[in-house]
């Protein structure tokens, strides 16, 4: 069982989005501010994937002042289960239900499930007739709230919050009847299955840093991230936020620190980062 499988991207399928904020432009044209998350049933379907439906458990109590806390327990080892907490409250809409889903998101989000969908920046729908879904909901226009209905379609993710590609099952081939001619020609040495596939703009560039930075190193604020960015590449992560040609140049040395597997390495960049 690994458990750093439940913090992976799921399929874009798998992702909902809901409209956070709507208006009207001076054109007359409608925009939207989107945000994605994940289903309750996504959860559920990933922690079966990783844990196996046997060594996982859910349980709800009330939250200290109203709404409701949800509990995800696994089982790392035989009759070992750890659990790890979160609550919400309850929605205006299906009161019940609602709190008790968004309480197990909030508790998956603990475990890593779907954590990385916070590190996405701010998303605007696409609208247009051709839209996948059909909005009627308030809007903004010169200061003032109206009713509208559009339809829109989500915007596209970044590279970096897509799942890995699998790599395809080829049937077993007979031996060949005859040595070949020539020896097989030695794979290149770009041809790494493992590395990342190379990042030719800047803004995917700084959200693969970014993304390695609190994914990867689990950095739990901006001087932890400075001091990651630091001890891998020279640079600190204020500076690679405020260019994109720095990134580009230094995201193949975070791929880099994280092949290298070092499970110390920021323990050893705060170190170095500490004054004496």
């Amino acid at each position: 069982m690994n458990l750093l499988s439940l913090a992976e991207p799921f399929d874009p399928k798998d992702i909902e989005w809901r409209i956070a904020q709507a208006g009207k432009k001076g054109d007359g044209k409608i925009w939207a501010k989107v945000l994605a998350y994940i289903t309750s049933r996504a959860i559920m379907n990933r922690l079966d994937d990783v844990c196996g439906p046997e060594n996982w458990r859910n349980e709800y109590t009330t939250g200290p002042q109203g709404g409701v806390l949800c509990g995800i327990s696994v089982q790392t080892s035989p009759g070992f289960w750890v659990t790890k907490w979160d609550g919400a409250d309850n929605t205006d809409i299906e009161a019940i239900k609602g709190g008790l889903s968004d309480a197990m998101k909030r508790a998956g989000v603990q475990w890593g499930i779907g954590r990385y969908l916070y590190n996405l920046d701010e998303g605007w729908a696409v609208v247009g007739d051709k839209g996948e879904h059909f909005a009627n909901c308030k809007i903004k226009v010169s200061g003032k709230e109206e009713y509208a209905s559009f339809h829109w379609s989500p915007p596209q993710l970044p590279a970096w919050a897509l799942p890995k590609p699998k790599q395809p099952t080829e049937p077993a081939k007979a031996p060949p009847k005859k040595a070949p001619d020539k020896p097989a020609a030695k794979p290149k040495e770009n041809q790494d299955a493992s590395k990342a596939p190379e990042v030719t703009d800047s803004s995917s560039a700084y959200q693969f840093i970014k993304f390695g930075l609190w994914n990867w190193w689990k950095c739990q604020n901006k001087d932890e991230a400075n001091a990651v960015a630091q001890f891998i590449c020279g640079h600190t992560y204020d500076a690679l936020s405020k260019d994109g040609n720095l990134c580009r140049d230094n995201y193949q040395k975070f791929q880099a620190a994280h092949d290298a597997n070092d499970p110390e390495l920021k323990s050893k960049a705060l170190a170095a980062s500490s004054p004496v």
